[in-house]
Formats: structure tokens, C-alpha cells, sequence
């Protein structure tokens, strides 16, 4: 399990928030479940100090995610652009 810091808006405040998971991808799947998330900013990886930015408002993945059946697993990655 990895340490992930993301940095997000809520209340219409920037701020970040640590969460754990085994790849950046399962990282974002976390951010995307907490409802009171609207924006992903970044994410770093405090272990290998890899970065990522962002510039996303989370609803669309949100209401996708909430669409899915819970028993169906979702696979994405992060690419370069």
C-alpha cells in the first residue's frame, strides 16, 4: 500500500488530503468517492516523489462511478496528457 497526498478543492477551499491505495488510479477511485471532493488538483506519491496535476472537477467521474454495478471493478490509468 502506498501514501498518496492529493490536493483538492472542498468548500470551495484548496487543501490536501492523504489517502492510501495501491496505485495512483486506485488513489483518484478514493478522491472520487469522498462526495464532499468537487477538484483534484495533484497527487504526489510520497514514496517515489512522482507527481501528477490536474485540473478536474469530479463530478462527471462521480456520477459515472455511481452508475456502475458494485460488483464490476474499474480499471483506468493515468497517461502522460
Amino acid at each position: 500500500m502506498r501514501e498518496f497526498v492529493i490536493g483538492v478543492e472542498y468548500d470551495n477551499e484548496e487543501t490536501q488530503l492523504k489517502t492510501y491505495a495501491n496505485t495512483v488510479e486506485g488513489a483518484i477511485d478514493n478522491i472520487v468517492q469522498m462526495s464532499y471532493v468537487d477538484k483534484l488538483y495533484s497527487i504526489v506519491d510520497t514514496d517515489s516523489l512522482e507527481s501528477w496535476e490536474f485540473n478536474q472537477d469530479l463530478t462527471y467521474l462521480r456520477d459515472l462511478r455511481n452508475q456502475m454495478p458494485s460488483n464490476m471493478a474499474m480499471l483506468f490509468t493515468v497517461g502522460e496528457n
